[in-house]
């Protein structure tokens, strides 16, 4: 059966550090060795970074990473950035959307006004979509390499 739950990321991060291999294998992102550990555990132990875990019995296979800051331009907004996102392939579909809801809920419970996610997947923005998100600002990258 399925679970989900909001802890801080120091709690779930040695779980979510056995998938970080597959979720770079399938999105090309980055791997553990790049990551920038001290200051998620640092956010973590200051109260603003965050992990969304989805289970099904004692097994992790989903998680979802936001990072809790004040809108720089507006101070009394706080808005949730999502970091990572990632589903085992064979509980993606109602199971994440059910897992998105969860996710919401939680996080305009505790007054976040805003949660935004920057994804390279398009599949993810579909179901995003479906659970009343928009598209508003693009992002353009250079890579300096």
């Amino acid at each position: 059966m399925l679970s989900f739950n909001c802890v801080p990321f120091l709690k779930a991060a040695d779980d979510i550090l056995q998938h970080v291999e597959a979720h770079k294998n399938e999105q090309g992102m980055w791997d553990a060795a790049v990551i920038d550990w001290p200051s998620y555990i640092a956010l973590s132990q200051s109260g603003k970074c965050f992990a969304f875990t989805m289970h099904d019995g004692e097994r992790l296979v989903g998680y979802s990473i936001f990072i809790l800051s004040n809108d720089l331009n507006m101070k009394t907004k706080m808005e949730a950035h999502n970091m990572a996102f990632f589903i085992q392939k064979e509980y993606r579909g109602k199971a994440t959307l059910k897992f998105i809801k969860y996710t919401n809920s939680y996080l305009k419970s505790k007054q976040i006004s805003s949660i935004l996610y920057t994804l390279r997947d398009e599949r993810v923005g579909k179901l995003l979509e479906r659970k009343g998100y928009k598209a508003k600002y693009k992002v353009w990258v250079l890579e300096n390499e």
